[in-house]
């Protein structure tokens, strides 16, 4: 059964959901897990490419960028890609594409990171109740 994390940034915070995906990537990556990060677009995928690279002063997360309808990479522990079919070695989703990807089920765990803007709130919590109704493990996490 998959567990879906909504992370929830406050409106107040000054954290962007790039920042917020870098850390539960390094996280997840410490903790043995192979990464999909799921992407709306090109351009989101290529803003959050240059962020993994200068994510810290001392360090980077090594990653690549599939290319459309790429299905899997063997050689890298964390991939981004607008397909969620790609890197089927992947067991953790992070899903920025704001619907539930196809496939979702086939992954251990999906992180859902959540802005604090009303409407991004609003659509996450649409997406809660369809995994929901799947029967997911659900939980939530205040940033």
């Amino acid at each position: 059964m998959t567990q879906v994390d909504f992370y929830i940034i406050p409106e107040n915070q000054p954290r962007s959901k790039d920042v917020v995906t870098c850390r539960l990537t390094e996280k997840a990556l410490q903790q043995g897990f192979r990464v999909l990060i799921l992407g709306q677009d090109q351009k989101q995928l290529q803003a959050l490419d240059e962020k993994l690279w200068t994510y810290k002063e001392q360090s980077f997360i090594p990653h690549e960028i599939e290319p459309e309808n790429a299905i899997t990479s063997e050689h890298c522990h964390v991939v981004l890609s607008e397909n969620s079919n790609a890197y089927t070695e992947a067991n953790l989703l992070i899903n920025l594409s704001g619907k539930i990807p196809e496939g979702y089920a086939r992954f251990e765990r999906i992180a859902e990171i959540v802005p604090g803007k009303q409407q991004d709130r609003q659509q996450s919590r649409v997406r809660y109740k369809q995994y929901r109704e799947q029967s997911c493990t659900l939980n939530t996490h205040e940033l």
